[in-house]
């Protein structure tokens, strides 16, 4: 099964007619780490689960809960296994993560 962060860089490689470590931002490194695939991953995930909940609580506001509790419970199966609902803690955890990665990358390209 393929991750849908794999899913999303292949599609803009392919739009972009470039390497999927350009479209992954990988600072123009041919390769793209396994930890920036895995935290890519997280973050995607995360993203995704913050937007279902958004979602679900604007509909709900607008008098439907029934539909709300089912946008809740939907998950593509192609994106694994449904991590529930989303964690502050975890989104807090993904931004603090990519951001260090970030940085270290560019500490590195200035030298």
């Amino acid at each position: 099964m393929t991750s849908p962060y794999k899913q999303w860089l292949k599609k803009m490689a392919e739009l972009e007619d470039k390497s999927p470590s350009v479209c992954a931002g990988d600072f123009g490194n041919d390769d793209v780490s396994d930890e920036m695939v895995e935290m890519f991953e997280d973050g995607f995930t995360c993203g995704l689960t913050q937007m279902r909940e958004m979602l679900a609580r604007f509909v709900e506001q607008g008098g439907h809960p029934e539909v709300a509790q089912s946008m809740r419970l939907n998950w593509r199966p192609s994106w694994g296994e449904d991590p529930g609902p989303p964690s502050d803690v975890n989104a807090d955890l993904v931004v603090d993560r990519f951001l260090e990665h970030a940085r270290t990358l560019m500490s590195r390209n200035q030298k």
